[in-house]
């Protein structure tokens, strides 16, 4: 049987939905990657179908060192789409890739890139994703949830959804409101922009942002956008300037870091088409803290765990917290996250497998195993 490519959608809520891939080898081992926010299906599904050949190719070589992997990568970028959706398939497919690497040589994913042994990784709450409403008293409901569960650190996008008739600034701020008066002065409180708001209306609103005791800014605006960074910098007093989730070429973070407007820069394995590639972009960076960026599945999870782990300048990792409770057992071993830390599985490659049995999960798309001749 020759090599296998399957895609799996788990239904998480009306918002979130994880896709992963898994490529399952002619000798029967398998690889983990995901590749959800890739846009719509039939357009994922699509990409898949221009990579299947390079897939199998990249198996039969096989690709055993991370420039390897890299390079694949690179390549793969010119057979698909060049938008945000394509490089997120690749950056699925790459992931699984660097766990089929890592497991060949025995060794968990970070080492095979060269990282740190650490058995924890510091991570933060993100409640973007939590079900329920968005009025003040849910988002102040879902961040008590994250605090006591343990996490110190909370980011939530206040002006993601508006409120008809009211300014989104004004409502944004209500949402931030009901949550520091929930959750006190002890919790680190992280804004993450989602650049919703023109750059001049979040200078009007830093004030108040700073009366909360904000510590955190995020995509405010474009990381490529040095003069607008450079405004809110000086603005911004010691506020915490974040961003770079999208970014997938050192080029386009490399003027900001360097002009010293951004203070971490927040790559996301699955959008920079993959750990290694998102490694070597902050390689060419190696000055600037790293928190990666994560809102993803214990999938992407464990990969942005990996690329913690070989960071030398990371300083926090992003999680999903408030979509299921049955979300840490989709993997085994069991995502296990306590006292504001992820335990990171010390088996070879990622160092997980996954449920696929669960009702949530659903196969819709796979090649056609090759028979062996």
């Amino acid at each position: 049987m020759g090599t296998a490519l399957e895609l799996f959608t788990y239904a998480v809520s009306d918002r979130t939905q994880w896709r992963v891939v898994r490529i399952t080898t002619p000798n029967g081992r398998t690889g983990l990657g995901e590749m959800s926010d890739s846009g719509p299906l039939p357009e994922a599904v699509a990409a898949l179908d221009m990579l299947e050949d390079f897939i199998g190719t990249a198996v039969a070589e096989p690709l055993t060192e991370p420039d390897d992997v890299r390079r694949w990568a690179d390549k793969a970028l010119g057979l698909v789409p060049p938008t945000r959706w394509g490089r997120t398939v690749v950056g699925g497919v790459e992931q699984a890739l660097c766990d089929l690497a890592a497991r060949g040589h025995g060794m968990p994913v970070w080492r095979w890139l060269g990282g740190r042994a650490r058995r924890r990784v510091p991570v933060y709450a993100n409640i973007n994703r939590f079900v329920g409403g968005r009025e003040p008293g849910d988002v102040a409901r879902a961040a008590l949830e994250a605090v006591k569960n343990g996490h110190t650190a909370i980011k939530f996008a206040p002006f993601d959804v508006p409120a008809e008739g009211r300014p989104l600034a004004e409502v944004g701020l209500a949402r931030l409101t009901a949550l520091r008066e929930a959750v006190g002065e002890g919790i680190s409180l992280m804004v993450d922009c989602h650049e919703r708001l023109p750059l001049e209306e979040v200078g009007r609103i830093l004030p108040a942002l700073r009366d909360l005791n904000v510590c955190w800014l995020e995509d405010a605006t474009d990381i490529e956008d040095v003069e607008g960074l450079s405004w809110l910098r000086r603005s911004a007093g010691d506020m915490i300037l974040a961003g770079g989730e999208f970014a997938h070429d050192a080029r386009q973070i490399h003027p900001a870091v360097t002009a010293g407007v951004i203070d971490v820069v927040m790559p996301d394995v699955k959008h920079a088409g993959g750990i290694t590639r998102a490694a070597a972009m902050l390689a060419a960076v190696p000055d600037v803290r790293v928190a990666p960026h994560n809102p993803t599945g214990p999938v992407g999870t464990a990969a942005g765990a990996h690329l913690f782990l070989a960071c030398p300048s990371a300083i926090s990792l992003e999680v999903a917290t408030g979509e299921v409770p049955w979300r840490p057992s989709t993997v085994r071993p069991a995502e296990w996250v306590e006292d504001a830390h992820l335990t990171v599985p010390e088996g070879p490659g990622l160092g997980i497998s996954l449920d696929f049995s669960r009702t949530s999960a659903r196969l819709v798309w796979s090649t056609t195993p090759l028979e062996s001749q």
